[in-house]
Protein backbone atom coordinates (compact mmCIF):
# COMPACT_ATOMS: atom_id res chain seq x y z
CA UNK A 1 0.00 0.00 0.00
CA UNK A 2 3.10 2.14 0.94
CA UNK A 3 6.07 3.25 -0.85
CA UNK A 4 8.21 2.88 1.85
CA UNK A 5 12.18 3.30 2.80
CA UNK A 6 13.87 0.19 3.30
CA UNK A 7 10.56 -1.91 1.95
CA UNK A 8 11.93 -5.27 1.62
CA UNK A 9 9.51 -6.33 -1.46
CA UNK A 10 13.03 -7.06 -3.52
CA UNK A 11 14.35 -8.90 -0.40
CA UNK A 12 11.71 -11.09 0.06
CA UNK A 13 13.27 -14.13 -2.39
CA UNK A 14 16.67 -14.21 -0.38
CA UNK A 15 14.44 -13.59 2.91
CA UNK A 16 12.09 -16.83 1.77
CA UNK A 17 15.24 -19.20 2.21
CA UNK A 18 15.36 -18.65 5.74
CA UNK A 19 12.14 -18.16 6.99
CA UNK A 20 11.09 -21.34 9.22
CA UNK A 21 7.74 -22.88 7.37
CA UNK A 22 5.89 -23.49 10.13
CA UNK A 23 5.38 -20.81 12.38
CA UNK A 24 3.81 -19.98 16.25
CA UNK A 25 4.28 -16.05 16.02
CA UNK A 26 5.93 -14.33 13.74
CA UNK A 27 7.39 -10.64 15.82
CA UNK A 28 8.32 -8.07 13.71
CA UNK A 29 9.50 -4.97 15.79
CA UNK A 30 10.10 -2.77 12.73
CA UNK A 31 7.05 -2.87 10.74
CA UNK A 32 7.33 -0.25 8.05
CA UNK A 33 4.86 -0.94 5.13
CA UNK A 34 4.15 -4.51 6.39
CA UNK A 35 5.44 -5.52 3.40
CA UNK A 36 7.42 -8.61 5.13
CA UNK A 37 4.58 -9.76 7.19
CA UNK A 38 2.23 -9.89 4.74
CA UNK A 39 4.33 -12.09 2.57
CA UNK A 40 4.95 -14.42 5.89
CA UNK A 41 1.08 -14.44 6.71
CA UNK A 42 0.13 -15.49 3.08
CA UNK A 43 3.09 -17.93 2.56
CA UNK A 44 3.61 -19.37 6.14
CA UNK A 45 0.19 -18.90 8.06
CA UNK A 46 1.47 -18.53 11.13
CA UNK A 47 -0.78 -18.58 14.39
CA UNK A 48 -0.02 -14.92 15.00
CA UNK A 49 1.43 -11.67 13.77
CA UNK A 50 2.80 -8.99 15.98
CA UNK A 51 4.35 -6.15 14.19
CA UNK A 52 5.67 -2.88 15.88
CA UNK A 53 7.44 0.72 14.89
CA UNK A 54 7.94 3.74 16.55
CA UNK A 55 6.04 6.21 14.10
CA UNK A 56 2.59 6.97 14.99
CA UNK A 57 1.71 8.18 11.54
CA UNK A 58 1.70 4.47 10.72
CA UNK A 59 0.38 3.00 13.65
CA UNK A 60 -2.52 5.80 12.80
CA UNK A 61 -2.97 4.84 9.20
CA UNK A 62 -3.13 1.10 10.35
CA UNK A 63 -5.61 1.12 12.48
CA UNK A 64 -8.05 3.73 10.24
CA UNK A 65 -7.70 0.80 7.55
CA UNK A 66 -8.27 -2.15 9.71
CA UNK A 67 -11.09 -0.21 11.42
CA UNK A 68 -12.39 2.50 9.54
CA UNK A 69 -12.08 1.36 5.70
CA UNK A 70 -14.85 3.22 4.36
CA UNK A 71 -14.29 6.37 5.92
CA UNK A 72 -10.91 6.36 5.15
CA UNK A 73 -11.68 5.93 1.40
CA UNK A 74 -13.60 8.86 1.64
CA UNK A 75 -11.14 10.98 3.21
CA UNK A 76 -8.41 9.74 0.34
CA UNK A 77 -10.76 10.89 -2.50
CA UNK A 78 -11.21 14.25 -0.64
CA UNK A 79 -7.37 15.23 0.33
CA UNK A 80 -6.26 13.98 -3.30
CA UNK A 81 -7.45 17.04 -5.12
CA UNK A 82 -5.72 19.38 -2.67
CA UNK A 83 -2.61 21.23 -3.66
CA UNK A 84 0.32 18.92 -2.06
CA UNK A 85 1.72 22.10 -0.41
CA UNK A 86 -1.40 22.45 1.21
CA UNK A 87 -2.14 19.46 2.60
CA UNK A 88 1.65 18.93 3.64
CA UNK A 89 1.35 22.17 5.51
CA UNK A 90 -2.25 20.61 7.12
CA UNK A 91 -0.14 17.59 7.98
CA UNK A 92 2.10 19.67 10.19
CA UNK A 93 0.17 21.76 11.74
CA UNK A 94 0.26 21.17 15.67
CA UNK A 95 -1.87 24.22 16.41
CA UNK A 96 -4.55 22.77 14.43
CA UNK A 97 -4.45 18.82 13.97
CA UNK A 98 -6.42 16.73 11.45
CA UNK A 99 -8.45 14.34 12.85
CA UNK A 100 -7.29 10.77 13.07
CA UNK A 101 -8.79 9.76 9.61
CA UNK A 102 -7.73 12.54 7.71
CA UNK A 103 -4.46 12.10 9.19
CA UNK A 104 -4.27 8.53 8.09
CA UNK A 105 -5.44 9.57 4.67
CA UNK A 106 -2.86 12.34 4.09
CA UNK A 107 -0.22 9.97 4.83
CA UNK A 108 -1.54 7.89 1.85
CA UNK A 109 -1.96 10.59 -0.28
CA UNK A 110 1.65 12.58 0.63
CA UNK A 111 3.18 8.99 -0.05
CA UNK A 112 2.00 8.16 -3.47
CA UNK A 113 2.16 12.20 -4.28
CA UNK A 114 5.58 13.29 -2.61
CA UNK A 115 9.85 12.72 -3.98
CA UNK A 116 10.11 8.60 -4.43
CA UNK A 117 7.33 7.57 -2.00
CA UNK A 118 10.34 9.33 0.65
CA UNK A 119 8.71 9.49 4.42
CA UNK A 120 11.14 12.45 6.05
CA UNK A 121 10.67 14.77 8.83
CA UNK A 122 12.95 17.52 10.07
CA UNK A 123 14.49 18.28 13.51
CA UNK A 124 10.80 19.72 14.58
CA UNK A 125 9.18 16.75 13.22
CA UNK A 126 7.92 18.18 10.69
CA UNK A 127 7.12 16.05 7.33
CA UNK A 128 9.83 17.75 4.78
CA UNK A 129 9.66 16.23 1.70
CA UNK A 130 8.81 17.59 -1.62
CA UNK A 131 6.09 16.92 -4.25
CA UNK A 132 7.08 14.19 -6.71
CA UNK A 133 6.90 14.38 -10.46
CA UNK A 134 4.65 11.18 -10.21
CA UNK A 135 0.81 10.77 -11.24
CA UNK A 136 -1.09 8.60 -8.99
CA UNK A 137 -4.06 6.91 -10.24
CA UNK A 138 -6.21 7.12 -7.31
CA UNK A 139 -8.89 4.10 -8.75
CA UNK A 140 -6.27 1.95 -8.44
CA UNK A 141 -4.61 3.29 -5.38
CA UNK A 142 -7.82 2.82 -3.65
CA UNK A 143 -8.37 -0.37 -4.77
CA UNK A 144 -4.89 -1.51 -3.36
CA UNK A 145 -6.13 0.07 0.28
CA UNK A 146 -9.45 -2.04 -0.14
CA UNK A 147 -6.77 -5.16 -0.39
CA UNK A 148 -4.55 -4.28 2.24
CA UNK A 149 -7.15 -3.53 4.32
CA UNK A 150 -8.15 -7.73 4.06
CA UNK A 151 -4.43 -8.78 4.24
CA UNK A 152 -3.39 -6.80 7.78
CA UNK A 153 -6.99 -8.01 9.82
CA UNK A 154 -5.01 -10.58 11.15
CA UNK A 155 -1.90 -8.62 12.14
CA UNK A 156 -1.10 -6.68 15.62
CA UNK A 157 0.29 -3.52 15.08
CA UNK A 158 1.81 -1.70 17.79
CA UNK A 159 3.35 1.61 18.42
CA UNK A 160 6.58 1.13 20.04
CA UNK A 161 10.09 1.35 20.42
CA UNK A 162 12.60 -1.69 19.07
CA UNK A 163 13.75 -1.86 22.85
CA UNK A 164 9.86 -1.56 24.87
CA UNK A 165 8.93 -4.17 21.94
CA UNK A 166 11.44 -6.97 22.88
CA UNK A 167 11.13 -5.72 26.98
CA UNK A 168 7.55 -6.78 26.02
CA UNK A 169 7.72 -9.76 24.00
CA UNK A 170 11.10 -12.00 24.90
CA UNK A 171 9.27 -13.58 28.09
CA UNK A 172 6.60 -14.83 25.68
CA UNK A 173 8.65 -16.04 23.25
CA UNK A 174 8.77 -19.84 22.52
CA UNK A 175 10.82 -22.61 20.50
CA UNK A 176 8.39 -22.23 16.99
CA UNK A 177 8.74 -18.53 16.70
CA UNK A 178 10.32 -16.12 14.66
CA UNK A 179 11.62 -12.69 15.37
CA UNK A 180 12.64 -10.90 12.22
CA UNK A 181 14.65 -7.37 12.78
CA UNK A 182 14.99 -4.68 9.49
CA UNK A 183 16.06 -1.94 11.27
CA UNK A 184 17.41 1.11 10.25
CA UNK A 185 20.40 0.33 8.14
CA UNK A 186 23.74 0.82 9.57
CA UNK A 187 25.74 4.03 7.84
CA UNK A 188 22.71 4.84 6.02
CA UNK A 189 20.76 8.00 6.25
CA UNK A 190 18.67 6.97 9.15
CA UNK A 191 16.95 9.57 10.73
CA UNK A 192 13.44 9.85 8.57
CA UNK A 193 11.48 10.03 11.66
CA UNK A 194 13.36 12.64 13.14
CA UNK A 195 15.25 9.76 15.64
CA UNK A 196 18.64 8.21 14.90
CA UNK A 197 19.66 4.79 15.28
CA UNK A 198 22.99 4.56 16.34
CA UNK A 199 26.12 2.11 16.65
CA UNK A 200 24.66 1.00 20.01
CA UNK A 201 21.60 0.87 19.02
CA UNK A 202 22.57 -1.62 16.32
CA UNK A 203 24.80 -3.56 19.16
CA UNK A 204 21.50 -3.69 21.56
CA UNK A 205 19.71 -5.00 18.81
CA UNK A 206 21.55 -7.78 18.62
CA UNK A 207 21.54 -8.81 22.08
CA UNK A 208 18.21 -8.45 21.61
CA UNK A 209 18.02 -11.18 19.34
CA UNK A 210 20.58 -13.10 20.36
CA UNK A 211 18.41 -13.17 24.24
CA UNK A 212 15.26 -14.19 21.80
CA UNK A 213 17.20 -17.04 20.69
CA UNK A 214 17.95 -18.12 23.87
CA UNK A 215 13.76 -19.05 24.35
CA UNK A 216 14.43 -21.43 21.44
CA UNK A 217 13.56 -18.84 18.74
CA UNK A 218 14.38 -18.28 15.15
CA UNK A 219 15.96 -14.45 14.92
CA UNK A 220 16.64 -12.91 11.42
CA UNK A 221 18.04 -9.33 10.85
CA UNK A 222 18.79 -7.69 7.56
CA UNK A 223 21.10 -4.68 7.89
CA UNK A 224 23.84 -3.52 5.34
CA UNK A 225 27.01 -4.61 4.18
CA UNK A 226 29.75 -3.47 6.23
CA UNK A 227 32.54 -4.99 8.42
CA UNK A 228 30.62 -3.16 11.18
CA UNK A 229 27.53 -5.23 10.78
CA UNK A 230 29.37 -8.35 9.70
CA UNK A 231 31.26 -8.01 12.79
CA UNK A 232 28.47 -7.81 15.06
CA UNK A 233 26.39 -10.33 13.39
CA UNK A 234 29.54 -12.90 13.73
CA UNK A 235 27.86 -15.24 16.07
CA UNK A 236 25.11 -15.59 13.48
CA UNK A 237 24.87 -17.11 9.62
CA UNK A 238 25.73 -14.18 7.54
CA UNK A 239 24.51 -14.09 3.99
CA UNK A 240 25.94 -11.26 1.43
CA UNK A 241 22.74 -10.16 -1.02
CA UNK A 242 22.46 -7.83 -3.90
CA UNK A 243 19.48 -5.02 -3.38
CA UNK A 244 18.67 -2.02 -5.09
CA UNK A 245 18.12 1.42 -3.97
CA UNK A 246 15.23 2.86 -5.04
CA UNK A 247 15.16 6.42 -3.42
CA UNK A 248 18.54 7.73 -5.00
CA UNK A 249 17.71 11.06 -7.38
CA UNK A 250 20.00 9.57 -9.45
CA UNK A 251 18.70 6.36 -11.02
CA UNK A 252 22.39 4.91 -12.17
CA UNK A 253 23.27 4.72 -8.48
CA UNK A 254 20.28 2.87 -7.60
CA UNK A 255 21.76 -0.60 -8.67
CA UNK A 256 24.33 -2.10 -6.86
CA UNK A 257 26.85 -4.50 -8.40
CA UNK A 258 28.22 -5.66 -5.49
CA UNK A 259 26.17 -7.45 -2.38
CA UNK A 260 25.33 -4.32 -0.59
CA UNK A 261 23.12 -6.26 2.19
CA UNK A 262 23.44 -8.62 5.27
CA UNK A 263 20.66 -11.17 5.80
CA UNK A 264 21.72 -12.69 9.39
CA UNK A 265 20.27 -15.30 10.80
CA UNK A 266 20.20 -18.02 14.01
CA UNK A 267 18.11 -21.04 13.97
Amino acid sequence: MLKWVGGKKQLLKELDKHIPQNIETWYEPFGGSLCVSIFVLEHRKPKRIVVGDTNPNLAGLYHAVKHNLDDLINEIKTLNSLDYYVLRDQFNDSDNPLSAIKKAAAVIVLNKTCFNGLYRVNRSGKFNVPKGKNKPNWDNIIETVKAFSKSIQSIEFEEITCQKFFEKHIPNMKRGDVVYADPPYYNTFNSYDGTSFTDEHQKDLRTFLVNAHAKGVTSIASNSNFDFTKEIYSSFDVHEVHANRCINSDSSKRKSDTPNEIIAVML
